[in-house]
């Protein structure tokens, strides 16, 4: 290390650790290019990027993610809370979302029903909350910041059992505004 060090110095080099946008990139390339030979158009994986890369900007403003959270967990994040906010948008088939967490844990070990990863989530959705609850709909079907952490599951993914063994397909979890 000590090495390392000088050579870096010598070359007038500085090195930063990795930012949560450089995360969310590598991460999204984990994202399977086709499920059930139907190939996943590249948009899908364009707006899930700008959508969770806003997220992380958003996350830059509170400073208890960064004393919290490494980058990598603040990154998966925004990934699942995108994935959340763009489920009616985008044509992300559920059986490929289940391939690109399966992939992501194995690679990363970052798993979506981790506490730190769904403590996470529930403050990105405390950072701009509007963006996951339907507006004038009581049982929209999305989950607020609250009940995210009151039943430790994320919308619209709740992927714990399939790190159970079981793969089968989610309940809707409907939620009431308080």
């Amino acid at each position: 290390e000590t090495m390392e060090r000088a050579i870096l110095s010598n070359l007038e080099w500085n090195v930063n650790p990795p930012t949560t946008v450089c995360f969310v990139a590598s991460l999204l390339r984990l994202l399977p290019a086709s499920w059930d030979s139907q190939p996943i158009h590249a948009s899908v994986a364009s707006s899930i990027f700008e959508m969770a890369r806003y997220l992380t900007e958003l996350s830059v403003c509170e400073s208890t993610f960064s004393f919290q959270f490494k980058s990598s967990e603040i990154s998966y994040s925004a990934i699942l809370c995108a994935m959340d906010t763009l489920r009616d948008s985008i044509p992300l088939p559920y059986g490929a979302k289940i391939a690109f967490f399966k992939i992501v844990a194995k690679s990363t070990s970052l798993t979506p029903g981790a506490d730190k990863i769904l403590k996470c989530c529930g403050m990105i959705m405390e950072l701009c909350p509007s963006l996951f609850v339907d507006s004038g709909t009581p049982t929209a079907g999305r989950l607020s910041p609250n009940t995210i952490l009151e039943k430790k599951r994320i919308s619209p993914v709740r992927v714990e059992h399939v790190f159970k063994g079981e793969c089968t397909q989610p309940k809707r979890i409907r939620s009431s505004r308080a």
